[in-house]
């Protein structure tokens, strides 16, 4: 196996990597040509005219590898991009994402250097522009390899005209519901610490925990928070009787996911007419999509507000979470 050079290496890369037909296929051409391939060969391999070859190979020897971009800036501006660069980066990026969804300050100096003859000297440059293209420093959000954009789309679609009317009529109220636990262990997330020294906290470990069952009235955004011993049907049925004696003569709908629990022969048992959870309507969220219930988010700012503390007692913790949570009002909708 042959040992490729280094300008091989950079084109191969733009070769793997771009979306642009234009420029895999100059690419092509310009690695074949670094092989010792004659313009003949190129020619009748890719198809090509020789004149169209001869002139590839021209326009590279002028100006390098960043010709095979189309509209190539050569040393226009080379200290830094124009704005109307940065602009066609941000379309570029959300059009054609290369070399992926996921971008590092490697792939990123690769293509400007390539494309602008651009190289900046400080990593907050990249992170700049980065930041002006729409993206952002997080981890990616995690979905069961199960689910099924389409099948949650059109899910989610049928959700939205059923309860559409329902949240204009004043004797309903619709809640999106969902469980979730606090365990007693420091919860840690990333914060400014000064460089050059170690920052701890210190934690008190117990294996103790409590669950909650959260209702987002979609109406009002306010938030009901209740405590449960465990996420069972046992514990959710007396729950939502609860619900009902709170809010005496309102039909209720509460979406929520597809718990196990949540479909149980005990809790269809007392649905319906007649039963004690008569004004209750359920509906189900569509299968493994965690991110279309918005009581999820309010579990993640209510977990946020308690990140980096360490609390003494773990009632503190719970009482701390439960104030943070509903301290205020949420406009998340059904999306």
């Amino acid at each position: 196996m042959s040992v490729l050079s280094l300008k091989q290496k950079q084109f191969l890369y733009h070769y793997r990597k771009s979306k642009d037909v234009t420029i895999v296929a100059r690419c092509q051409v310009i690695m074949l040509y670094l092989k010792g391939w004659s313009v003949l060969m190129i020619s009748e391999a890719v198809f090509k005219p020789e004149s169209t070859i001869s002139r590839w190979i021209k326009e590279y020897k002028i100006h390098g590898i960043g010709w095979i971009f189309p509209g190539y800036y050569h040393n226009q501006n080379a200290a830094k991009l124009t704005f109307l660069q940065k602009q066609e980066v941000k379309e570029l990026l959300n059009s054609y994402p290369l070399p992926s969804e996921f971008w590092n300050l490697k792939d990123l100096k690769k293509y400007l250097s390539a494309r602008f003859d651009v190289k900046y000297s400080s990593p907050q440059s990249y992170y700049a522009l980065l930041r002006f293209c729409n993206f952002s420093y997080k981890l990616p959000s995690l979905f069961n390899i199960k689910r099924d954009d389409s099948l949650v789309k059109k899910r989610m679609k049928k959700i939205k005209k059923t309860i559409s009317p329902l949240l204009k009529d004043p004797g309903t109220i619709v809640f999106a519901s969902d469980e979730s636990r606090l365990d007693w262990s420091t919860r840690l997330k990333r914060a400014w610490l000064k460089k050059g020294e170690k920052t701890i906290i210190k934690e008190k470990r117990q294996v103790r925990y409590q669950s909650f069952i959260g209702f987002l009235n979609l109406k009002t955004g306010k938030e009901l928070l209740r405590r449960l011993k465990w996420q069972s049907h046992e514990y959710i049925i007396p729950i939502l009787k609860r619900l009902i004696k709170k809010y005496p003569k309102k039909k209720i709908v509460i979406i929520w996911d597809n718990a196990g629990f949540h479909r149980s022969k005990y809790i269809k048992a007392v649905l319906g007419p007649g039963k004690p959870l008569e004004p209750i309507t359920l509906i189900n969220f569509p299968t493994y999509a965690p991110d279309k219930n918005p009581q999820e988010l309010i579990w993640r700012y209510g977990k946020d507000g308690i990140a980096n503390k360490v609390f003494n007692r773990f009632e503190d913790l719970v009482s701390t979470f439960e104030t943070i949570i509903t301290g205020r009002k949420y406009p998340y909708k059904i999306s």
